[in-house]
């Protein structure tokens, strides 16, 4: 009997921990920032408040990678403004790190634009554009 006692034990505690490790939180985020990387969003500058750079997806491995194939591209809003003021120089050094929240893509482009993207269909739901380069001030982002 003692011993059937303690294998329940044992069990039950078994699967404490097991369920508690599956769910154990990214370093440095929160319970909901968590839950939002395994859905597969990127709610913050590499992924945490504490820049974690981790994703917990496992859709993509070494065995299917090779089958990949681009989903859709963007265009963005920067080729029409450059179109119309050819004076623009290319900014050459701009980096961006989207977000991603809810299924939109939120980025900035390189004159300055912030821009929501439908992350399913690469549609772009909306533009603010400050006008920073028409006072011929072209920012520049590294991140």
């Amino acid at each position: 009997m003692r011993l059937g006692i303690l294998a329940l034990a044992v069990g039950i505690l078994a699967l404490l921990f097991a369920t508690e490790a599956e769910q154990a939180p990214t370093p440095g985020a929160s319970a909901e920032t968590t839950a939002a990387l395994r859905r597969g969003e990127w709610p913050a500058y590499a992924g945490t408040y504490a820049s974690a750079k981790y994703s917990p997806l496992d859709q993509i491995t070494a065995a299917n990678v090779a089958t990949l194939r681009i989903a859709w591209r963007w265009t963005s809003p920067d080729e029409a403004i450059r179109t119309t003021h050819r004076d623009l120089a290319p900014s050459f050094l701009y980096e961006a790190t989207p977000l991603m929240v809810n299924r939109v893509l939120y980025t900035s482009t390189s004159l300055s634009q912030v821009v929501a993207i439908d992350a399913a269909t690469g549609q772009t739901k909306w533009v603010f554009d400050p006008g920073v380069y028409k006072i011929r001030k072209v920012a520049t982002s590294l991140g």
